[in-house]
Order: structure tokens, then C-alpha cells, then sequence
């Protein structure tokens, strides 16, 4: 049984960050061996969305939620933690204009 890829900034608070999400997840993919077209395969979208997501050019993706959930997909898929991956992006948007909210916990609890 293999033991799965940790990047040390997902445990070391003090690691240095690579850029962006889709540098993080292009290091993952290739760490683990796996190319551009075997990511798209798996998680069913094309080799181009792949790239894009990796040079984290989002301009062909017209809606933020199908940006977030590939990111999110492809980053389980290679073993990261999803969150840490979408949450700057969603604040950089969010700033930008974007329309993408975030719901308060207390909204999350039930009985609210």
C-alpha cells in the first residue's frame, strides 16, 4: 500500500506556497506520476480545462462554481485538501465583484 503525497504546505504552517492553486496542483499530479490527459480522464473534462486550471487562467470557465468544483475534484484526486486550494480564490473574486458568497456558520446550524 502506497502512502499519499503531503506537500509540506499542507502541514507546515511555515512552508512556502507555491503561487497558486494550479501550481499546487500540477506539483501533486506530477509528484505522482500522473499526466494532464489521465487527470482529465478521471475526473471527465478535457485536457485543456486541466492546463488552464494549472496555469490558473480561469478565462474560458464562465461560472465560478464549476471553477471552484473542478478545483476541488482534481484536488482530491491528487491527494490535497480542497479548501485551502479554493477559499483564496474565492476571496479574490469575491473582492473582484464576483457574486460568490459565503454562508455564515450560524446559517449552517439547524434550527436557524
Amino acid at each position: 500500500m502506497s502512502t499519499p503525497f503531503i506537500p509540506a504546505w499542507e502541514d507546515d504552517p511555515n512552508a512556502e506556497l507555491p503561487d497558486g492553486p494550479g501550481e499546487r496542483l500540477r506539483i501533486a499530479r506530477q509528484t505522482q506520476g500522473l499526466t494532464q490527459e489521465r487527470v482529465a480522464g478521471e475526473l471527465s473534462l478535457s485536457p485543456a480545462i486541466i492546463e488552464d486550471l494549472e496555469r490558473d487562467d480561469y478565462s474560458i470557465l464562465r461560472d465560478d462554481v464549476f471553477i471552484i468544483g473542478y478545483i476541488r475534484k482534481y484536488a482530491r484526486l491528487v491527494g490535497l485538501k480542497p479548501e485551502p486550494l479554493v477559499w483564496p480564490l474565492i476571496m479574490r473574486r469575491r473582492g473582484g465583484g464576483s457574486t460568490l458568497r459565503r454562508t455564515p456558520a450560524s446559517r449552517l446550524t439547524a434550527g436557524t
